[in-house]
């Protein structure tokens, strides 16, 4: 009986030196810098299977074993637990594109709000708001209203930009495909999340021919479904 009881007397002490020792211990940083496309292997040792989860799998997802999937432009935490420690491998997504700054409209926005964001319009046409040379590389800010409220706006750039708005677009959003003549993106991994749809083509103003970037609304998207 003796034997018994300070067999279990070594065991208990020896699961609680162990439980007290399963740390999880990350190898390759806590800080990881992707691009959209981009995969990392997270190297993490631990007694226990440490269990892997994002904060924010539209910007980055992560699979069981730890190999994490570079989505979109932003930042996710990657939690690592093995019930006994947490720990936290930070993810950015980085850019590869800067070639222009989204304007900060949202939808549903007053005539009154987007002047006081962008300025006074070069033209103001009634229902659109003109903004001509809005950056240096954005020929034209085209903002629509819908009862004095923005219902879309669009960025006009010259045709030299095609391919860098290709991936500016394309590292920020989620292709939907060809719809309507235009390469559709959203801003969900689902469509039913989605509060935003992004639709890129050509718009002829003042007989010029510009590459476009037009940004709806999720009712927009809604009509997807």
């Amino acid at each position: 009986m003796k034997k018994v009881f300070l067999f279990f007397m070594v065991l208990s002490a020896v699961m609680l030196y162990s439980c007290k020792e399963d740390v999880i211990t990350v190898k390759n940083g806590e800080l990881v810098q992707l691009n959209h496309g981009d995969t990392h292997q997270i190297e993490a040792e631990s007694v226990s299977m440490i269990r892997y989860e994002s904060s924010d799998e539209y910007c980055a997802q992560v699979s069981q074993y730890g190999l994490v999937q570079a989505n979109y432009v932003g930042s996710a935490n990657i939690l690592l637990n093995n019930e006994i420690e947490e720990k936290i491998v930070k993810v950015e997504v980085k850019a590869v594109s800067s070639l222009y700054e989204e304007p900060d409209i949202a939808f549903g926005d007053t005539k009154l709000s987007v002047i006081d964001k962008l300025g006074t319009p070069s033209e103001d046409n009634g229902n659109t708001f003109i903004y001509k040379d809005y950056s240096s590389s954005v020929s034209y800010l085209l903002v629509l209203f819908e009862n004095d409220r923005v219902l879309s706006y669009a960025v006009m750039l010259d045709h030299s930009y095609s391919s860098e708005l290709a991936t500016f677009i394309g590292e920020r959003y989620r292709s939907l495909g060809v719809i309507d003549k235009y390469f559709c993106y959203i801003n969900s991994l689902q469509v039913a999340d989605a509060t935003m749809m992004v639709g890129l083509g050509t718009y002829s103003y003042n007989q010029e021919v510009y590459d476009v970037a037009v940004y709806m609304s999720g009712e927009e998207v809604g009509e997807l479904e």
